[in-house]
């Protein structure tokens, strides 16, 4: 585990406790669909992490900036790209999880959440789309419940494959290995009224 990672959450004077579980999807929920953007791209196949962390010492920190980042290195590690696009709060963007991670440790741990959208590109071409629900913010269906969902868009289905890497993490953390669910494939026409929106709407 990355020592500058560990910095972003507490310090070793007063580490944060938090507890953690994921759970790993692939497919979708019913009645969903991709991001405008990824589905124009070609990107059907989803893959979520479903992550509920709560933070056992400290009342005030909400997101567990430590494990987000770990995950999602571990998943974009896997993929072939060249430039990427971390969109937060704000209309800010960073260019890197590296970047993402500093900024996290500037704001301190009780101001961090989860970036909106993450996007990679391969010689200018959107090859995966990272899309957060923020479920903790409404409730949400029964797998999704009180999370903040990570879901990840792709060109091809690399479910098996992603559930290896971020079980690795969870080894690492100490954490329970992730439970794995199944949705929906994505086989439906994209309904014309979410091109009038201006955004992904569930």
């Amino acid at each position: 585990m990355n020592d500058d990672i560990n910095d972003v959450v507490g310090t070793s004077s007063n580490p944060l406790l938090w507890d953690r579980a994921i759970r790993l999807v692939s497919g979708y929920p019913e009645h969903s669909y991709p991001p405008k953007t990824a589905y124009r791209a070609g990107l059907r196949y989803r893959f979520a992490i479903v992550m509920f962390s709560d933070c056992k010492n400290d009342p005030e920190p909400s997101f567990d900036a430590e494990f987000f980042l770990s995950l999602t290195r571990a998943v974009q590690n896997a993929l072939d790209f060249d430039t990427q696009l971390i969109e937060l709060e704000d209309s800010l963007t960073v260019g890197s999880l590296d970047e993402l991670a500093e900024l996290y440790r500037r704001v301190g741990a009780a101001e961090c959440e989860a970036p909106k959208k993450i996007s990679y590109y391969k010689n200018s071409r959107l090859i995966c789309e990272e899309e957060t629900e923020f479920w903790n913010e409404v409730g949400g269906p029964f797998l999704y419940h009180d999370s903040r969902t990570f879901s990840f868009y792709n060109e091809e289905d690399r479910f098996e494959e992603f559930v290896l890497l971020c079980a690795a993490v969870c080894e690492q953390f100490g954490v329970y290995p992730p439970m794995r669910y199944w949705g929906q494939d994505f086989k439906k026409p994209y309904p014309w009224y979410k091109w009038l929106l201006p955004s992904f709407v569930e």
